[in-house]
């Protein structure tokens, strides 16, 4: 419910200045929202979130939006390419598995600290295992965050090339939880970002004693916010400039402190292609061990990427 409302509130002050864009001719936002069936969520609750955001943003009468919960990524997928759905939040694996990226164009997303601190992914481990090997670490199960789903094909693709079963995952709600557990010895190793564990570090010193990094990558933990190529530049240009604004409002640093936000940046297609790249060397990776020749290519709006 935490991360409903954080959309509600965030996309309520981004999309009024798109209302008031409309003219006589009323802008229609179809938003698609994305749930993994492991964040626990409820769509009733989901429901009554946007309703709630409905009512704060229809406050003119040229303006009409319209929210859709999803627990079907195929599902979703297919209605953006129909042009059902205007702007879809989902993470970045989703992204990547299911839409095809020639059919958007850049949104935005919120960050702790700063875009390159939240974008490095970290695999921490108790102070004095950073060299062991996985199979010693994955004895327990791997504290993973909410939205982290490509830190867990990470850790698949890791294993696998050490001829490793998959390893085990526990849910956290977030990073903050996951790094307390590893550091009260729940577990061998948990999933951080660079933001989340340089902050954890800072509120409790014994935590860099205890605990150092097994591992970073360029990935990503949480949802982007992507726009439908063809939706009408001048209501999309808004929308980014009023995310852009959040952070300069009193009302706007308020919600973003809310949920450990300080940061709006644009959202790019290249920032999903640590992911793309990612899903290709473990499919090839799957497909090479399971002795079958194929090659597997991701289009983009701008290359394949390799």
């Amino acid at each position: 419910m935490r991360l409903t409302i954080f959309f509600i509130l965030f996309l309520s002050m981004i999309l009024p200045s798109s209302v008031r864009a409309g003219g006589i001719n009323p802008f229609n936002i179809n938003i698609g929202f994305y749930q993994s069936t492991s964040y626990a969520m409820r769509s009733s609750d989901f429901k009554i979130g946007m309703d709630v955001w409905i009512k704060q943003i229809a406050s003119s009468e040229n303006f009409m939006t319209h929210a859709y919960f999803y627990k079907d990524p195929k599902k979703m997928a297919e209605d953006l390419r129909k042009g059902k759905l205007d702007l879809i939040v989902a993470t970045p694996l989703v992204i990547v598995k299911y839409f095809d990226l020639s059919k958007l164009k850049p949104g935005v997303v919120g960050f702790k600290s700063s875009k390159t601190k939240s974008k490095h992914l970290y695999l921490l481990v108790h102070k004095g295992m950073e060299k062991k090997p996985l199979e010693r670490l994955f004895s327990r199960p791997v504290l993973l965050p909410m939205l982290a789903d490509n830190a867990q094909l990470y850790l698949k693709y890791r294993a696998l090339k050490r001829g490793l079963p998959p390893p085990r995952f526990k849910l956290m709600k977030n990073t903050a939880q996951a790094i307390l557990n590893l550091f009260f010895d729940k577990a061998d190793m948990a999933v951080a970002t660079q933001a989340s564990f340089e902050t954890a570090c800072e509120l409790n010193p014994q935590i860099k004693e205890k605990i150092a990094i097994y591992d970073q990558t360029d990935l990503f933990i949480g949802n982007f916010v992507y726009l439908r190529k063809d939706y009408d530049e001048n209501a999309s240009r808004n929308i980014i400039v009023n995310a852009m604004n959040i952070p300069k409002s009193p009302r706007g640093r308020q919600v973003m402190a809310m949920f450990q936000s300080d940061t709006i940046d644009l959202c790019k297609i290249e920032d999903l292609y640590p992911t793309l790249r990612l899903c290709k060397a473990y499919e090839e990776l799957k497909t090479m061990q399971n002795g079958l020749s194929a090659t597997v290519h991701y289009k983009t709006k701008k290359e394949t990427v390799q």
